[in-house]
């Protein structure tokens, strides 16, 4: 009996045990989303409500049944639990079933669900840290790209994550490489293809946004408030107008509140970075929407604009790894044109929305799902 006759004929209790370890997977997840854009650790301290400190006991920590047990408030200082606990579980639970009928379905090795089963946890994080503070951590990408690089290096029959199969020689020339290298070669292809395309891309949409530099006179200086960036009475541009950025100022006069002077990365100039309405200095961010009587002179200032961050593209090259590069382009497609539907949509309904920008996280998890579960149909429907 193969290791797919297995897995059929309990199929009953295989089920169950794949929801309840993506619910407990999921219970984890929701530690990464509110602890790591904090800087916080994973390890410890143990899991405690963030109002009072009360540790989590066992019994309140067991995925969906503690939070409708307590309902939905800490059993110490009664502050209301958000939803966003069980229902990140749940959501985990349901993707991981969601892989484990796919991988069924496509009588695939069981061992094709390690490396689904990672990037659907994954997204699901970057989906709500994106959301929530507008920041992908790297330790989420980072570890998805070695993990999805090292798996199907180790097992290869764990490739493609979901979608199907590239075409032999759709990347390496037959012989080229020994078919057991094959696919970890598809994978590092994908990456770093993904690297090259988001970076080429990156520098063509700094051209097409522009780069604008000015210089001061008569002891002008540069204000920084919710409404954009002025020169004296001058208005540069409105946050609105740029999704991630940079703003030197060199070489710098003077400068306020202290996180803007602390911003010095040398004797010669300010750098201060611009992304999803939060202004990041060495010494530490602010939003945008907080800024008030902030300053800063010099002789000139420079500002860039991008499309996107590094954070959306180490997503991409994660993703990548994960799936091949066959399916970068079709991820690619199925990401941007949600995206740009929806995004334009909600900036035209939502000031918030025109100055904090739209965080992409959620399309690409979109994008990837879709190519998880339907890429075959897509490729069949576009390639023929």
């Amino acid at each position: 009996m193969t290791a797919i006759d297995l897995c059929r004929e309990a199929f009953a209790q295989f089920t169950l045990i794949v929801f309840v370890l993506g619910a407990c997977i999921g219970s984890f997840l929701n530690v990464v989303i509110w602890r790591l854009p904090r800087g916080e650790r994973l390890s410890a301290p143990p899991s405690h409500c963030p109002n009072c400190h009360h540790a989590i006991r066992p019994w309140e920590n067991i995925p969906i049944l503690s939070w409708l047990a307590l309902r939905a408030r800490c059993s110490a200082c009664k502050e209301p639990i958000s939803a966003r606990y069980p229902a990140v579980e749940l959501l985990t639970g349901v993707a991981f079933l969601c892989v484990w009928f796919h991988v069924l379905a496509r009588e695939a090795p069981p061992v094709s669900a390690l490396p689904l089963f990672f990037l659907v946890s994954a997204l699901i994080a970057v989906t709500f840290t994106d959301i929530e503070t507008r920041t992908i951590p790297n330790k989420i990408t980072y570890s998805g790209l070695f993990f999805g690089l090292a798996m199907v290096l180790m097992f290869p029959a764990a490739h493609p994550a979901g979608g199907p199969q590239a075409p032999a020689g759709f990347i390496f020339p037959p012989g080229l490489l020994p078919e057991r290298f094959l696919p970890f070669a598809d994978s590092a292809a994908g990456a770093l293809a993904a690297l090259l395309i988001l970076w080429a891309i990156r520098v063509v949409s700094g051209v097409m946004f522009g780069r604008r530099r000015w210089r001061f006179e008569n002891h002008e200086t540069l204000r920084f408030t919710p409404d954009g960036l002025f020169a004296d009475t001058e208005k540069l541009f409105g946050w609105e107008e740029i999704v991630a950025g940079d703003i030197t100022i060199s070489p710098p006069v003077s400068s306020s509140p202290p996180l803007f002077s602390s911003a010095l990365t040398d004797e010669r100039e300010i750098v201060l970075h611009y992304r999803h309405g939060l202004l990041k200095g060495v010494n530490g961010r602010i939003s945008v929407d907080q800024l008030s009587h902030v300053e800063a002179g010099g002789v000139s200032a420079t500002v860039t604009r991008d499309a996107f961050g590094w954070g959306d593209i180490k997503l991409i090259i994660m993703i990548a790894a994960l799936s091949g590069a066959a399916a970068l382009p079709f991820i690619l497609i199925l990401s941007a044109v949600p995206g740009m539907i929806v995004g334009t949509a909600l900036s035209l309904a939502c000031s918030t929305c025109r100055k904090q920008g739209i965080p992409f996280a959620p399309f690409l998890s979109f994008g990837c799902g879709v190519w998880i579960f339907f890429g075959d149909r897509l490729v069949a429907y576009f390639v023929g």
